[in-house]
């Protein structure tokens, strides 16, 4: 896991090192809350049962990253920058992968809002798509991608993250501080409507009554070519990320992308 190191963030260092085999945020950098998912807590939505490997961390979150120097100012932004690594430990034939969510507004209203990754190390594949009652799916697609990448996620559609190399994955992920995380309506439908094996087979969830095939994408044929570096643009100019608090704001800044998926969208 030594290319941990290229995970290079800011001006001062890495937003990521390891600490005795596991990571650990690099001095200069903070981060306002640290968290660990193992494997059991994946169990709702995995295709093989963790057994006796279920206390096994399968990833690592760190919410709310910044430098040292630019703490105060980015914690009063509204938007968060979060890091997640992730190992290259398959769940039996599995791929490693996280436990998938969509993010919904705090209120009544269960407003959608979008998302925003980047590919710091490692090759990664982003499951998005749609669920209805039974549970059915009309829309899925992986959009692969690979470090210095990024990747436009529409609001009101679940994703995941999937590690597709053999070494560690680091992405980062921007997102509105008033969304909140919905793991429920995922963990209901027993995960996504496909797995994704270790041989980077599409594997039908058994658990859905209807579901198409999964497309594939690359991340530039899905949201255009990438960002030089989202953790500056934040730093630098939020202004510039201030759609990922507005589901219209979406649609006007990825508007092909938007009229590719609108109709999904809706219950």
């Amino acid at each position: 896991m030594a290319s941990l190191s290229d995970a290079r963030r800011g001006s001062s260092g890495f937003a990521v090192t390891l600490v005795r085999g596991r990571p650990r945020l690099a001095p200069g950098f903070t981060a306002e809350h640290e968290g660990k998912r193992r494997y059991v807590d994946l169990a709702s939505v995995a295709a093989v049962p963790p057994g006796r490997a279920g206390r096994r961390v399968q990833y690592w979150t760190f919410v709310g990253v910044a430098e040292e120097t630019h703490r105060d100012v980015m914690r009063q932004l509204p938007l968060s920058y979060d890091v997640t690594v992730m190992a290259a430990r398959p769940m039996g034939w599995e791929r490693a992968k996280t436990h998938g969510h969509v993010h919904v507004s705090r209120g009544v209203v269960q407003a959608g809002f979008p998302e925003l990754y980047e590919v710091l190390v490692g090759r990664a594949g982003f499951l998005i798509q749609n669920i209805h009652p039974g549970p059915t799916s009309t829309y899925a697609v992986l959009v692969e991608a690979t470090a210095g990448q990024v990747v436009a996620l529409p609001p009101l559609l679940h994703h995941v993250t999937v590690n597709l190399g053999d070494g560690p994955l680091v992405v980062a992920d921007v997102t509105c501080r008033a969304s909140e995380d919905d793991y429920g309506r995922l963990r209901a439908a027993h995960g996504m409507a496909h797995h994704i094996g270790i041989d980077d087979r599409a594997v039908p969830n058994p658990a859905y009554q209807a579901a198409p095939s999964l497309e594939r994408v690359t991340a530039e044929g899905w949201s255009g070519p990438s960002a030089a570096n989202v953790y500056r643009d934040l730093v630098d100019r939020p202004a510039s990320l201030a759609w990922l608090c507005s589901p219209e704001g979406f649609a006007a800044r990825f508007p092909d992308l938007w009229h590719r998926v609108e109709a999904h969208v809706r219950p």
